[in-house]
This record gives C-alpha cells, structure tokens and sequence, in this order.
C-alpha cells in the first residue's frame, strides 16, 4: 500500500512538472519580453517594469483602456528608460498582450499612420520623430518619447528590434488578412474593428479597408461570422434594419450566395454577399453594382465554409 501512494505522489509530482515545462515559456514571454536592464548600451531601465491587468488598465491608459478590452487585452507591461548620456532623453515603452495575433494588429490598425515610414520590425510597424508602434505575435507595442528632448530615429529601432527578439511568430501576419490581399485594396488601410463593422452591432467584426474605385473612395468589409447560420443571422438582422428604415432593398439569391444592393441610410450605396460564414460587402459607393468585381475577388481569398 505503501508502495503504491508513493508511486502514485511520484506520478502527480511528474504530471506537475511536465505541464508547467510545458506552460512556462509562454509565462516567460509575459516577464521577460521587455528588455533589461537596458535594450542597448546607452539606455538603462529606470525603476520597475509595471504590470496591468483588465482590472486596472485605466489606471495607465485613463479614456483608452475601452479600446483595448473588446480586443482580448491580458495583460500590458510599461517601463521607462533613460539615457546614460543625457537624462533629458527618456523612451516610454508599453507592450499589450492581446487576445489573439488578429486583436495585436486590430489595436495597431487604430493607430497606424499610413503615411509613416515602415519601421520593417515584427508583422506591421511605422516610425515617425516620437514614436514607433509595432505588433507581432499576440503583442502590440508603443515606444514614445518622453522627456524633454527626442531621442535619435536609431534609438526607436534599437528598443524595437530587442522586444522584438523576444516575442514569438516573427514578421508572420494573421491569415484573416489574406481576404483583402487583393491589388484593389489602399495600402496600409486594412483595419480589423473587434465589434460593431459599420457601426452595426449586429455586424459583430471584421476587417474594413480603403479601394479607389473608378477616383471613389470607397470601402470594402468582410465581416467575420461564427458560422453559415451567424452570417445569415447578421444578414437577415442588416435587412430588417433597412425594411424599418422604409427602405426595400433588392436581394439575390444563387448557388453562390444571396447578395443585398440597397441604398444605405449612412453610407449611401452598399452591396452585401453572404458567403457561407463570412459576409463580403462595398459601401460609400455611388453605383453600388461595380462592387461586384471587388467583392468577387475577396471571394476568391476567402476560405470555403
């Protein structure tokens, strides 16, 4: 008896160790992905790396912390670092942990500048005179200048590179953004909206970028259902609405999938496909039939449900 209650606190201690072998890289990344006590020479941590949770995010980021919570947000590390040769110049650093590598990048899609310069560090970044944003992985990163001096472009890209090199999946993107890998798309307009695509609640999320169309600006979406059902669900919802808005859209069903032209009450003409989960549409489009080209290239993109 003796024997076996041994053998078996052996195995527990066992099964113990090899799940937390397994688990601890990834608790690693947590603590250890900014870096210390310096990211270069010349730069040296100033006090503790503060930690923040869902909890108390607003307590660092007071009117932004709403932003980041749809986004899956766990944790955010933020740190201070000052410059050993002058003291005036100082780089504040925030990393965000997100919910998944498609929530890093909606955070950065918000921010992104897409007339700054490509910093070419992780999956997505610019660079301008006070500050670098990147995302890779699960994480968003913010460096700013702090202080009351800049510091030089090269000190963005030092800081940036030695997070970098502590965060896993490299320069890979999320394959969501696949869907709008066409020549039609805007560069650098692709944003992915966590809830509400249009300003829709019923439009849960999705990815929305900028197409110049004929000299119009217009929009194309892909909204991201959970299943066949969520997406003519979100459908069936999105043409209700318009019914009680005294508006009879037009609807087409085919082997392919049903398609909506309406005139839309915020976004003048829009066309709307379903195919199996997903939900494809044009908006601020004065003819909305020559969406019908943009929509039917995303198709292609677009993995068969």
């Amino acid at each position: 008896m003796r024997k076996r209650i041994t053998m078996l606190i052996f195995i527990f201690l066992l099964s113990f160790f090899v799940v937390n072998a397994y688990a601890a890289p990834a608790d690693m990344i947590v603590e250890h992905v900014m870096p210390a006590p310096g990211f270069s020479e010349g730069w040296a941590l100033e006090g503790k790396i503060k930690t923040f949770n869902p909890d108390n995010l607003y307590k660092h980021i007071n009117g932004e912390a709403e932003l980041y919570l749809p986004y899956g947000f766990e944790a955010l590390n933020a740190a201070l670092y000052i410059s050993k040769d002058n003291p005036d110049k100082a780089l504040t650093v925030d990393i965000y942990k997100m919910g998944s590598p498609l929530d890093a990048f909606g955070i950065y899609s918000r921010y992104r500048d897409p007339d700054a310069p490509e910093a070419k560090i992780g999956s997505g970044s610019f660079v301008n005179d006070s500050q670098l944003m990147f995302y890779q992985d699960r994480y968003f990163v913010q460096l700013s200048a702090s202080g009351s001096m800049n510091p030089e472009p090269n000190v963005f890209i030092d800081c940036a590179k030695a997070i970098a090199k502590n965060i896993p999946g490299g320069a890979s993107r999320p394959e969501e953004l696949g869907f709008l890998s066409i020549p039609d798309i805007t560069p650098r307009t692709e944003t992915y909206i966590s809830q509400s695509v249009l300003g829709y609640a019923f439009f849960k999320k999705g990815l929305v970028a900028r197409v110049n169309l004929d000299g119009e600006s217009v929009r194309v979406f892909v909204v991201l259902g959970e299943s066949e059902k969520d997406a003519s669900d979100m459908f069936m919802r999105y043409t209700i609405y318009l019914k009680d808005a005294g508006i009879q859209p037009q609807i087409n069903s085919k082997k392919g999938g049903t398609t909506l032209i309406t005139l839309d009450p915020l976004y003048k003409g829009l066309i709307l496909h379903q195919s199996g989960r997903y939900l494809i549409g044009v908006s601020n489009i004065n003819d909305p039939s020559k969406g019908t080209l943009l929509i039917d290239r995303i198709q292609t993109r677009i993995p068969a449900s």
